[in-house]
């Protein structure tokens, strides 16, 4: 029986709201770190804070989206923390020569939050909730097949 739990629930469940919380936490987070890293290069590119505005607001966007529960969202946002984290672990030894350790340190906290936010939102109940209630087309025993490089009917 397919039914929407998008619809069956008065609220998301547990997990979303657990990692819209982390998300929303994260965004506070990455707001006020914006006040402690120094701007480079000296004097301050026109657009600079333009650009800031419109990435802090997609984000928002984005994480809004995830608490209405739309899978693009998701998806999105999975995109936007593996292109960060990478971002993060190649420019880590320049973010700490500008701008000393402390906004650095901040950066892996909201790293490390964003992770857990990805883990909830990608666990079974959310995958589902996000999917309108539609569990995986595959049974267990078909994504295991599905897994094995080849088919075991081939030498039958």
């Amino acid at each position: 029986m397919k039914t929407d739990l998008r619809k069956t629930y008065q609220t998301a469940p547990s997990v979303i709201q657990m990692a819209g919380t982390i998300l929303w936490a994260c965004f506070g987070i990455g707001l006020l770190n914006t006040f402690f890293v120094v701007p480079h290069p000296n004097p301050v590119l026109p657009g600079t804070y333009v650009m800031g505005f419109l990435i802090f607001g997609l984000e928002a966007l984005v994480i809004a989206a995830i608490g209405r529960g739309r899978n693009w969202a998701r998806i999105m946002f999975l995109m936007f923390c593996v292109r960060g984290f990478v971002s993060v672990i190649l420019m880590m030894h320049i973010l700490i020569r500008l701008n000393g350790e402390l906004p650095v340190l901040i950066v892996l906290a909201e790293d490390i939050l964003q992770a857990v936010a990805l883990l909830l939102l990608f666990q079974r109940e959310a995958s589902e909730w996000f999917r309108g209630g539609r569990p995986s087309e595959l049974t267990p025993r078909e994504r295991m097949r599905a897994r094995t490089p080849y088919s075991c009917a081939r030498y039958q």
